[in-house]
């Protein structure tokens, strides 16, 4: 992730697996999450919002 000057690979075998939630506004990607099962619970990660959106709650909306 390019904003928390993080250089590893982010892709991983959850990836696989897990559900990828997309939000878009007016054709544009704004947010995205993952959704996996971990021991038998549903598990968000790497919920994201482009910088013009934060504080909006559209991260909350994506887990609704």
């Amino acid at each position: 992730m390019v904003a928390q000057k993080r250089v590893y690979q982010e892709i991983d075998a959850i990836d696989r697996t897990a559900q990828h939630i997309l939000g878009y506004q007016d054709g544009h990607l704004i947010a995205y999450a993952r959704v996996f099962t971990e021991q038998g619970h549903a598990t968000f990660g790497r919920v994201l919002t482009v910088p013009e959106v934060r504080g909006q709650g559209v991260g909350r909306l994506l887990m609704q």
